[in-house]
């Protein structure tokens, strides 16, 4: 009976660590499985998206590479980026914001990258450089034309301003202008000197008031 019970309990533990054995090894069946599924998913999803790319459908290849997921490979990323800038750039014909887009996209691509369209990269990265280059020349040539516009602005102003009398100018400015005047106005009270000048001239009469050396108004 002492045997008997003894080989029961043997063969309950065999039992028990085939289950587990049979187990595990499903268990681990199941992820290779899985991994082959999703490299499959991958392989197919980066071939089209190359082929895509050939073919210069950038929105094609760009939802195909979107489509993978966390599937996407270090290349597959770089794809995307390349997509991108391919888009914004439309052949050339992009706004100059789409071209800064274009080119700023390549600079988040290795000069050494060397995947499947390293070729196609290096070629296309030429031409977006290029046309920034150009976007650069043109912005800078606006903005000096603005600089200069701004600068013409301002010296009319001041030529403006120092051929005319304003508030806040002084005596000595209306006097170059207007030289002496016919008749001279004048009243102190307390610290404050009050002036009137004024100029004959035909049909009206110029009257300017000065307080303390400043034009305070004029009549014309």
């Amino acid at each position: 009976m002492q045997d008997h019970g003894k080989k029961i309990f043997l063969i309950s533990i065999g039992v028990v660590v085939a289950v587990i054995v049979a187990f595990f090894g499903y268990q681990g069946y199941k992820a290779k499985m899985e991994e082959k599924r999703h490299a499959e998913i991958h392989q197919s999803g980066h071939s089209s998206a190359v082929e895509y790319l050939k073919a210069g459908k950038w929105g094609n290849a760009m939802d195909t590479l979107n489509g993978l997921g966390d599937d996407r490979c270090d290349d597959c990323e770089t794809l995307l980026t390349y997509s991108y800038a391919m888009m914004k750039y439309k052949d050339g014909k992009a706004s100059d914001g789409g071209i800064t887009t274009a080119h700023n996209s390549f600079e988040e691509i290795g000069e050494d990258y060397c995947g499947d369209l390293a070729d196609n990269v290096r070629r296309d990265r030429e031409r977006v450089n290029a046309d920034y280059e150009k976007v650069k020349a043109r912005q800078a040539e606006a903005k000096r034309q603005e600089e200069a516009a701004k600068a013409a602005k301002k010296a009319a102003e001041e030529a403006e301003r120092a051929n005319n009398v304003y508030i806040g100018d002084s005596e000595e400015k209306v006097r170059r202008l207007f030289g002496t005047p016919d008749h001279v106005g004048r009243a102190v009270v307390g610290d404050t000197e009050t002036k009137q000048f004024v100029y004959y001239a035909p049909g009206h009469d110029i009257i300017i008031y000065l307080q303390n050396g400043k034009v305070a108004g004029f009549m014309d």
